[in-house]
């Protein structure tokens, strides 16, 4: 899997675009992966049916990968949540706790495999370069 810096424009999600969320540079080698920037707070009610998960921070990252590949990762809310790959090509966005220094992110080869938590390869988010801005 690789993960990139987000496209430009709308998210898909409401009226908020990638540009709102902030401005980061994503940084890969192997399965750590470094982001640095800026990340700005922002009110978000199309983002989750979770009345916590609809304001704060989130990530918005390019995945790609292995045709099929399901990804899996935490709310702030610490629900595991399982998406395809294929999803995830426009922009994956993370919601992520104020001042939140990393994460990680595991890679499936399936959905089946996904949902089962089984295998998997696990990617490191270093966040420690990201500034939290209101």
């Amino acid at each position: 899997m690789a993960a990139t810096e987000p496209g430009s424009g709308p998210t898909g999600l409401g009226d908020v675009t990638f540009e709102q969320l902030g401005s980061v540079e994503v940084l890969q080698a192997g399965d750590d992966v470094t982001v640095r920037g800026t990340l700005n707070r922002v009110e978000w009610p199309e983002f989750s049916s979770d009345e916590g998960d609809r304001t704060g921070y989130y990530l918005a990252l390019r995945l790609t990968g292995t045709s099929g590949a399901y990804v899996a990762t935490y709310t702030p809310r610490n629900v595991r949540k399982v998406t395809a790959l294929a999803d995830a090509a426009d922009g994956l966005v993370k919601a992520l706790n104020e001042g939140q220094r990393s994460f990680t992110l595991t890679a499936y080869p399936t959905k089946e495999a996904a949902e089962a938590n089984d295998g998997g390869t696990r990617y490191y988010f270093d966040l420690s370069g990201v500034e939290y801005a209101e």
